[in-house]
């Protein structure tokens, strides 16, 4: 049956900003289009009539015995429309003919882009195209949380379900086929603006992966649209040998141990697995990317880091999105010059089952055997595992089991591994090089692996100077940003989450501890936060010792203590700090940033700060 060309409407315009409770803007409109970047994000309805196949399954994952049945058009001419989110260049001299097609996750009763999360830095900085489409009856119409609950002025007409008479998910697989139609042969609008792509690959997180790997099987084979899948975190839907479509599956070790240890098979002209060691099913990175947005527009917090919900401190370290940003590579390789992604060097290895339900092989440390490693695994500062024992109440097992498990070794493990901070970063950049070498790792995320390592506290000592490294934290619910100095706060808020969920955003400066190590001329940095209930929602530092106590008797502001040393003026070989603001329409709405990166400065400027000038100097 030949893939109809749906209507096009659109763009959807914008009424209000992105948080306001109106629910004028696209939801999960991202945060993840980096400034001066060049990148747009732009929302469409897509509309028509779609057949019902044969192939149903009234359940958000498709059971594995309907994925090999015989795809018939049971009916056709069932009205529908959907949304379609796309993030494109602005610029056509800057697109790579590539559009990745996400079918958008409902595992959690609304609509998510995990792919997005995942890879969108690779996506912007290589020229993809990206698409979100949401052709399942649950995004749409879950009570409460779906589309049509969320915003009923911008989504009220949004159905799959013909005016309810269909109500078992039947017609999502001709809405994703007609979606990569209206993109690769675009009639009447053009959702990519007048983009000529080359390629359309189709990919997937999850519940919407097992759904692909259905649709491949059954409905895809008889009309293709899509050159090539790419399937993350699958449920144990095996691709049939007779698939077409290229296919790069990436399992992490939850993956393996529930689904996919039983459905293995040889890598082979158009199939490939890669199995991850160390990952989870739903990783700390995909945490970190997408918290703030999913608190802003579905007030939810998900599983935090550390053991606030799980039994075991929650959230693998391992770098997926790295993995994912190579899988995307290797996928546009292969469809460009038939180049197969490279064998994994051996799955992941089957061990004994313990009590909690783990069935991977381990050493001493607790790492799974086998897989891909990356030297999140391999040069090893924590246990990382896909698996986590299960959860506290209320909160379900599957839940944790989902983000595995991340426990930290202690300073005497870490100095029997490595002979300094030097010698593990060292270590890491050995590993990356041999992982890019393999295929499984970018150049540039080796880099940022490598980056990563030497601005970690890994048997870090202070420098020549006496000065240290302090590291800056954000935490995407209240969007407050604060800066430590303190090994052992940080390590909290790295394995704990600080009890909320504070993450590193990568940016670091040197400082001196508030010690006599503090060179002459080198002043106390006092750090306040805003009071409980009344203060902005931001962490505050000065120099200035009047100000800080004016700070500390205000009753907006709660004195947290000497953060460290800093000097007031900038000379050779110092660095300024800048101070940012953001007002919002309170107090508890408005937060300070502190920065030293030019392009942090950017950014937040870009996210509505405004600067307020340099508050001390650090040494570079």
């Amino acid at each position: 049956m030949a893939i109809a060309n749906p209507a096009i409407i659109g763009p959807i315009a914008a009424t209000t900003s992105p948080g306001d409770p109106a629910h004028g803007y696209p939801f999960m409109a991202t945060n993840l289009l980096p400034a001066g970047s060049g990148y747009i994000e732009q929302e469409f309805f897509v509309e028509g009539s779609a057949a019902r196949y044969s192939t149903s399954c009234d359940v958000v994952v498709c059971p594995v015995d309907s994925s090999n049945a015989p795809a018939t058009v049971v009916s056709s001419g069932h009205p529908y429309r959907v949304r379609m989110i796309v993030r494109r260049p602005g610029d056509a001299s800057k697109f790579n003919g590539h559009v990745v097609v996400e079918w958008l996750n409902v595992w959690e009763q609304y609509e998510l882009d995990f792919q997005w999360h995942r890879s969108s830095q690779y996506f912007v900085r290589n020229g993809f195209a990206y698409v979100g489409v949401g052709p399942q009856r649950v995004g749409i119409h879950a009570a409460g949380t779906g589309l049509r609950a969320w915003s009923p002025a911008r989504y009220g007409s949004l159905d799959v379900t013909a005016g309810g008479a269909i109500n078992d998910d039947s017609l999502k697989w001709d809405i994703f086929s007609q979606a990569g139609q209206s993109l690769a042969r675009p009639a009447g609008v053009d959702p990519l603006g007048g983009l000529q792509p080359r390629v359309l690959i189709a990919t997937g997180d999850s519940q919407s992966s097992a759904n692909l790997a259905t649709y491949l099987n059954t409905i895809h084979r008889l009309d293709p649209v899509y050159s090539g899948a790419v399937l993350a975190g699958p449920l144990g839907i095996p691709i049939r040998s007779d698939v077409a479509t290229r296919v790069l599956k990436v399992p992490g070790e939850w993956d393996v141990i529930s689904y996919e240890a039983g459905i293995r098979r040889a890598d082979s002209e158009n199939l490939v697995s890669w199995e991850i060691a160390g990952m989870a099913h739903s990783p700390y990175q995909i945490f970190v990317a997408n918290a703030e947005i999913q608190y802003r527009d579905i007030g939810r917090t998900g599983i935090l880091p550390g053991t606030t919900q799980c039994i075991d401190p929650a959230r693998s370290r391992v770098h997926s999105n790295f993995v994912m940003n190579a899988a995307f590579a290797a996928m546009a390789k292969w469809l460009a010059s038939g180049a197969r992604p490279p064998p994994m060097p051996e799955p992941l290895r089957i061990g004994p089952t313990s009590p909690t339900g783990d069935r991977l092989a381990r050493d001493s440390s607790g790492l799974a055997i086998g897989g891909i490693r990356l030297p999140d695994v391999s040069v090893p500062v924590a246990t990382n595992s896909g698996w986590n024992s299960g959860a506290k109440s209320p909160t379900p097992d599957i839940e944790c089991q989902h983000a595995g498990t991340s426990v930290a070794f202690d300073a005497a493990r870490l100095a029997g591994l490595y002979s300094s901070h030097e010698d593990y970063v060292a270590k890491v950049a050995a590993a990356a090089a041999v992982n890019v070498g393999q295929g499984f790792l970018l150049a540039e995320d080796a880099a940022t692996l490598v980056a990563e390592a030497d601005a970690s506290d890994v048997l870090a000592v202070p420098r020549a100077d006496a000065s240290v490294r302090v590291a800056e934290f954000f935490e995407p619910v209240s969007r407050r940003f604060f800066w430590s100095s303190d090994p052992g706060e940080r390590s909290f808020m790295d394995f704990e989450g600080g009890g909320g969920g504070w993450f590193r955003t990568g940016e670091t400066f040197f400082a001196w501890p508030p010690s006599s190590a503090a060179p002459a001329g080198a002043a106390p940095v006092c750090r306040m936060v805003g009071a409980p209930g009344i203060g902005p929602m931001s962490h505050f530092y000065s120099a200035d010792p009047a100000q800080c106590a004016a700070l500390a008797n205000s009753g907006v502001w709660v004195n947290e203590g000497i953060a460290f040393a800093a000097r007031a003026e900038c000379g050779d070989g110092l660095a300024p700090v800048t101070r940012l603001w953001r007002a919002g329409a309170t107090n508890l709405q408005s937060r300070h940033r502190f920065a030293v990166r030019d392009s942090a400065i950017a950014q937040s400027r870009a996210d509505g700060f405004v600067v307020e000038g340099t508050v001390f100097c650090v040494p570079r």
